[in-house]
Formats: C-alpha cells, sequence, structure tokens
C-alpha cells in the first residue's frame, strides 16, 4: 500500500503523457479549445449578470453628452512680422468654454494673446466670430464672447456641505478640447495633486511670474487642450487645462503629453472672470507681506530682508537663560564672538570651549528691526554674556546655520504643521495693519490651507480690492516660550503692477522713487557741484530721501550715484534705464554705487518698498 502511494502521482503523470503520445496533438488542440470555450462562456455569462462596468461605460457616454454642448474649438490667426514689407497670416488652435448663456467663453490669455482675428466653433460644427472680452496674462485666464444664440453654458463645481474642497487627490477627471486639432476629444484619469506650482505662467522679458496653483492630473493632455474644460466625475468644470509636460528636460510647455497635466481650479478662475466681464480687466487683492515656503533656508529669509553676511542664527532663547536676561533675542544672527568671525554652529562651539566661565563674552549680533516707524531693515548690536553662557556650550539657546532649513526653525519653535512664515511687512499695508507681524505663520486663508508662496498669492490674487481675507495664523511668544494661533480679518488694498512686475512703468517715475526711498533726485552738473562747494561728479544727484525709508541714514543727501549693479549711469534718464532692467521687488532690487559728500565709494541696496 505504501508502495502504491509512493508512485501513485509518477503513474499519473505517465498515462497522461502516454495518452498524449498515443492520441496524437489533434486530441490536445480539442481538449484545449472546449476549455477555451467553456471559459468564454462562463464570462459572458458573468458581465451579463453583473453589469458594473456597462454601468461605468455609460456614465462616461453621459459626461461626454453633458460636457461636449459647451466645449468650443477656437480658431486664431495672428499678423506676424518676418521682415521689412514680409507680413504672414500664422493660424494656431485651442480649446474654451462656454461660461453664460450671454455669450462669454472661457480660455486661456496664451491661447489668444495677441490675436488678430478669432474665430469659435461649437460642438454643432457652427463657426461665429469671437472679440476678446478681457485678459489676465498673470493667471493665464482670458475671456472671449460671441453672439448668445442656443449657447450651453458648462455647469461649474461648488463645494458641498460635507467638503470645504472642490477637488481632492484621488478625483476621476475629464479633460476636453481639442488636441493636434482633433477636435471635441475626451480623455480621463485621476486628479495626481493639487496646489502645484511650476513657473509656467511667466514673462522672462519682464522678469514676472504669474499666480499658480494648479490641479496636476495624469489625463492626456496635448498641445491644443489649452483653454478646455477639466470636468470631475459628474461633469462639472473643475479646472482649465492650460499646460503639460513634455518630457523633454523637465519642460512644461505646449509639447507632447508624458503623463502630466496641469490645469487652473475653478475658484482662481471665477473670480477672475466675473471681474473681466464686469470691467474688461482683472483687479488682485494685495496682501503687503512677503512670505517663505518652510523648505527654504535660514539664509534664503536673510537675504530677502538683505542681509547677505555669515554667522548663525538665534533659533529660541528659554527666558530663564541668562543670554536671554542679557539681551539675546529670537532671530539675531551672531557674526562674531570675541572678536572672532562666526560662519557655523560648530565654529561657534569651537570657540565656546575655550572661554573663561569666569569671563564675559562679547557677541557681535545683527538684528531685524520690526519697528513699523523705521524700515531700515538691520541693525548692529553688541551683547555681553555671562561667560557661563559659552562655556556651557550655550545651553538653552538653540542655533542654526543659514543653510538649515525654516522647517528646522519652526520645528524648534514647536509648530509642525502646514504654512508660509512672514518675512517682512509693507508700512501702511493690510497685513501690518490688521496686526501681522514677521515670522508669523500664515496656515489658512478664508479656512482654505496655505502650503507656499505661490498657494498664498494665488488666493489673494483671486479676491478683489476691499474684500476681507480671514487669516489663520500660529504665532510663537518668546517670553513664555510657547505658540498660539490667532485669527485677523484683513481688508486688502489693491495690487499695482509695479508691485506685482517690480518693474518701473515709464509714466510713474515720481511715484517709483519714492517707493525706492528717494524723495527727490536731479542730474549732477558741474552748477550743482559748485553751489554745494563739491568736487564735480557724473551721474545722479541725491538731493532728498523718503524719511523713515530703508535709505534714509543710509545715502547722504548730497551724494551721487554712479552706478547701477555694474552700469555706470551719467544722468537721470540713464538711471531710469538701468532700473527698468532688473526686478525691482521687494526682496530682490539692485546695487547702487554711489559717492558720498565727502568723496567716498558707498554702496547699498535698492528695491521696491
Amino acid at each position: 500500500m505504501r508502495r502504491l502511494n509512493t508512485y501513485g502521482p509518477s503513474l499519473i503523470v505517465l498515462g497522461t503523457a502516454a495518452f498524449v503520445l498515443l492520441a496524437g496533438p489533434s486530441a490536445v488542440w480539442r481538449l484545449t479549445y472546449a476549455q477555451t470555450e467553456a471559459s468564454i462562456l462562463q464570462a459572458n455569462q458573468s458581465l451579463d449578470n453583473n453589469p458594473i462596468l456597462q454601468k461605468i461605460n455609460q456614465a462616461y457616454r453621459d459626461i461626454a453628452t453633458l460636457v461636449e454642448p459647451s466645449v468650443v474649438h477656437i480658431s486664431i490667426e495672428r499678423e506676424i512680422r518676418f521682415g521689412a514689407g514680409d507680413v504672414r497670416t500664422v493660424p494656431t488652435s485651442g480649446s474654451g468654454w462656454v461660461y453664460n448663456k450671454l455669450g462669454y467663453v472661457v480660455t486661456n490669455h496664451h491661447v489668444v494673446q495677441d490675436a488678430d482675428r478669432i474665430e469659435v466653433q461649437l460642438n454643432t460644427g457652427i463657426t461665429r466670430e469671437a472679440t476678446i472680452v478681457g485678459s489676465d496674462p498673470y493667471t493665464d485666464i482670458a475671456v472671449i464672447k460671441i453672439d448668445p444664440i442656443r449657447l450651453f453654458p458648462a455647469l461649474r463645481a461648488e463645494p458641498t456641505a460635507d467638503e470645504d474642497s472642490i477637488v481632492r487627490q484621488g478625483d476621476v477627471v475629464f479633460a476636453f478640447g481639442s488636441p493636434f486639432d482633433f477636435r471635441f476629444s475626451m480623455s480621463s484619469g485621476i486628479v495626481s495633486g493639487i496646489g502645484r506650482s511650476v513657473g509656467v505662467i511667466r514673462d522672462d522679458r519682464h522678469g514676472w511670474v504669474g499666480y499658480e496653483n494648479f490641479i496636476q492630473v495624469d489625463a492626456a493632455i496635448n498641445p491644443g487642450n489649452s483653454g478646455g474644460p477639466l470636468t470631475n466625475a459628474r461633469g462639472h468644470v473643475i479646472g482649465m487645462n492650460t499646460a503639460i509636460a513634455t518630457g523633454r528636460g523637465n519642460r512644461l510647455d505646449e509639447g507632447q503629453f508624458a503623463g502630466i497635466g496641469l490645469a487652473i481650479p475653478i475658484e482662481m478662475i471665477e473670480p477672475i472672470v466675473e471681474q473681466i466681464i464686469d470691467t474688461g480687466s482683472a483687479k488682485k487683492g494685495f496682501l503687503g507681506v512677503s512670505v517663505i515656503d518652510r523648505a527654504s533656508t535660514v539664509g534664503d529669509e536673510w537675504k530677502m530682508i538683505g542681509f547677505r553676511r555669515y554667522g548663525v542664527t538665534v533659533a529660541r532663547v528659554n527666558p530663564d537663560n541668562p543670554a536671554y536676561e542679557a539681551g539675546l533675542a529670537l532671530g539675531d544672527v551672531i557674526t562674531e564672538i570675541n572678536g572672532h568671525e562666526v560662519h557655523t554652529v560648530a565654529q561657534l562651539h569651537g570657540i565656546a570651549e575655550d572661554i573663561d566661565p569666569q569671563d564675559t563674552t562679547m557677541l557681535s549680533v545683527w538684528r531685524y528691526n520690526t519697528d513699523s516707524a523705521n524700515r531700515r531693515r538691520m541693525k548692529q548690536l553688541q551683547i555681553r554674556l555671562p561667560g557661563v553662557v559659552a562655556a556651557n556650550g550655550f545651553r538653552g539657546v538653540w542655533l542654526l546655520d543659514l543653510s538649515d532649513q525654516i522647517s528646522d526653525w519652526l520645528a524648534v519653535l514647536g509648530f509642525s504643521g502646514r504654512g508660509v512664515r512672514i518675512v517682512t511687512l509693507q508700512p501702511g499695508q493690510p497685513a501690518r495693519q490688521a496686526g501681522l507681524r514677521p515670522r508669523d505663520i500664515i496656515t489658512h486663508v478664508n479656512d482654505t490651507p496655505v502650503d507656499s508662496q505661490q498657494q498664498l498669492r494665488s488666493k489673494i490674487s483671486t479676491m478683489m480690492p476691499g474684500d476681507v481675507a480671514r487669516l489663520r495664523v500660529w504665532r510663537f511668544d518668546p517670553r513664555s516660550g510657547s505658540g498660539h494661533v490667532t485669527t485677523h480679518n484683513v481688508q486688502l488694498s489693491r495690487l499695482d503692477e509695479m508691485t506685482f512686475m517690480g518693474t518701473i512703468p515709464s509714466d510713474q517715475h515720481d511715484l517709483a522713487l519714492r517707493r525706492l526711498g528717494l524723495a527727490r533726485i536731479a542730474t549732477n552738473t558741474p552748477r550743482l557741484a559748485d553751489e554745494s562747494d563739491r568736487k564735480f561728479q557724473p551721474g545722479v544727484l541725491v538731493v532728498a530721501v523718503v524719511p523713515g525709508s530703508s535709505l534714509d541714514g543710509v545715502i547722504e543727501p548730497g551724494s551721487v550715484i554712479v552706478a547701477v549693479m555694474d552700469g555706470s549711469v551719467a544722468d537721470e534718464d540713464e538711471f531710469f534705464a538701468m532700473l527698468e532692467r532688473y526686478d525691482l521687488s521687494p526682496g530682490r532690487g539692485v546695487r547702487i554705487t554711489y559717492i558720498t559728500p565727502r568723496g567716498r565709494s558707498r554702496t547699498t541696496h535698492l528695491a521696491l518698498e
């Protein structure tokens, strides 16, 4: 019996092999065919009895039926000059969608920019001439108008009572448009991410980057899809296709689809479109803050203020520490200890090891001046510490290198959430007036979380001047050593192009000068030099500076500006021509060289305030 159990499986295999050899290949094929036929019949019956796929298929058809009548194909003609007398008409195309029954159609700014002729084709094949109502290059949103006859506006998504967000990662989405001129096409995918900012809305010639808060999708989006609607699983518009990843050197433009598409969210689109319809342009709210993301470095924050030296940053000081009592404060930058330069925390500790606890330690410290009445950014202090502080390795004092991340600093303070950190506040602007402070963390705008500078800018940009932004802020209290949440209602002012672009319009030189801290300038002449009994120096004479500005106490009246960056200037025209080449927005700006009334050469930073 044991032998039969042992050899049984082998006998079955041998018997099967013998059958195959005796019956021949034809019998095996008949057996295989019969098995396949049975599997096909079983699968067919299963699908007939389980109509889930049919329901999904019908749902896709219903979405196409719902959305397609609102989608339009846009044909554009531009006259391009290729040389003297050689003007050619260049055709391009894109997509759009009907916004309302009044004939307003939404598309991308870059689709209709500089168009000489626009023609819109409805899904019925009917074509109509269109005119541009208004366009906003900073958000890449444009509105055009056609005759309002038998139109089907798109349904737009709104937040539900259960969810405060229209779009969430993982949502099924559908992209409509005319890829490669295949008109009224539809593709599907999911939301891969939200809140994306990639710098695709930009003008390299003028040096500005637009407002971006993209929805990232993996639905196939190709050239020609730009301006078409992106819908959810109910066929309601949640965004507008605007950019794609091409797979060529990580570029984002109008190349061939490589798995990543970007769409402007409907929350940004609607306020801009309504303004354009009402006024022909888009006015944007302005908060008046410069912020930094958590992933940036400590040194990046100091550069935004204008501090470009070396040192280590004091991230936190315990209130019961002798260093606190001696005057060392959160945010101080220690550049020297007992006359020795300090570049890193390790170097500071190395020097401190040799200090006698009985001796006094002298620190050279730079501190950001947050006093709203004085806009001079940094001031230098000398702080005397008890030697025991240094000898004990600065215990109770948290120090960071300039290369450390802002998130490291926030972790020291006890904050680990999402948000952006305020670096500077512009005097007289809404944020300062509402009581916000440098180093506050803005976590929410109107109950919507913000996690990047671009998200904050984009959220504020969709609000109009005069609107109230409700900001939720996390603030650290150095005295208690803990943080707390506050809420600030900020009535927004209006964003002007000078602030946004950092450039000086040719018709606003006087206003720009005051924003730069210069109250009055003049082309220096030999006569002016003789009147002040000074040696003549070609350049721009600083007659007066704006009291309380960053130049007050830095540039003495009577000084002569002789260069902007590396370019010399001999008069006012050259001075403004040089300034117009650079981004002068807060935190950027230019380096100017000037000669003091005593004949000494100096440099300083010049930026809009």
